[in-house]
């Protein structure tokens, strides 16, 4: 607000000047006012252009301070000490409910000596246990991060495993679910952009690190169909009525690009061939 004042005051002192110049003679003349304004608005403009702090300029560097901000506080910074190869989500969901329970394996490479394993994932969830590397190991869960010390430290360029087994009510800003009355759709899907992918599994949410590889495998009742990234790989028929949908990804995509989408939905299989 002081600078746009001081750009009004910039602009009625070109006026001021304009006017102990004798330009003004006649206010009322047109060809006089219109030459007082173009005079007026090019140096007013000019006095504007050379004040490289103006209200825009410091409004857009504000956006940039708040994204900055926003990002470190999604973001720990011990996270940049690996490197994300491959994930698989093995997850249990149903329609009409944000109750899941599963687990998730990570498999990446350590870019430096790496003394912790620090990943995301929302309070609300309830961590069972941790592996790395088939090994049980201790945690800490807090602030929507998980850490695990390692002793010893993974050497720099190792690749490690770190899978974990978690269950609980994922929050409404990445996972939806209910029942649509006008067409009886239940429905359980995920939306991860921007940082809501911790909503309902572990990630590493740093865009610089794509996923190279993802399995994604839903477990659900036998009514429901599963949609996910990739190609569906096969369905496994379980106990209790309940079928395994395993979907498989081979394209690197950011941490909010996996995703799930549960349903009672009606299948169409067609098949189409060109003709002899």
């Amino acid at each position: 607000m002081i600078k746009i004042n001081e750009q009004l005051h910039k602009y009625a002192f070109a006026q001021y000047l304009c006017s102990n110049n004798k330009i003004i003679m006649n206010p009322f003349s047109p060809k006089k006012s219109f030459f007082i304004f173009i005079f007026s608005f090019i140096f007013a403009s000019v006095l504007w252009a050379q004040d490289p702090e103006s209200c825009d300029f410091k409004c857009s560097r504000q956006h940039a301070v708040t994204n900055t901000s926003r990002v470190s506080y999604y973001q720990y910074s011990t996270m940049d000490k690996y490197d994300v190869k491959y994930i698989k989500i093995d997850m249990n969901a149903e329609t009409n409910s944000r109750l899941i329970s599963g687990n998730t394996t990570t498999r990446a490479i350590a870019t430096v000596s790496l003394d912790s394993f620090v990943t995301e994932l929302k309070s609300n969830i309830i961590i069972d246990s941790i592996l790395i590397n088939g090994v049980s190991k201790s945690f800490l869960q807090n602030a929507d991060h998980v850490f695990v010390n390692l002793i010893p430290a993974i050497s720099s360029g190792t690749l490690f495993q770190a899978q974990l087994f978690y269950h609980g009510t994922c929050g409404n800003l990445g996972v939806y679910a209910g029942t649509i009355s006008s067409n009886g759709l239940s429905y359980f899907a995920t939306l991860s952009e921007s940082y809501q992918a911790r909503e309902w599994f572990p990630c590493k949410q740093i865009l610089s690190d794509k996923i190279d590889s993802a399995d994604i495998w839903i477990t659900t009742s036998a009514v429901n169909k599963v949609g996910s990234n990739g190609k569906l790989q096969g369905t496994d028929n379980l106990p209790s009525g309940k079928v395994r949908h395993r979907w498989k990804s081979i394209n690197p995509m950011n941490y909010y690009m996996p995703s799930v989408a549960i349903g009672n939905y009606r299948e169409y299989i067609n098949y189409a061939k060109p003709l002899a």
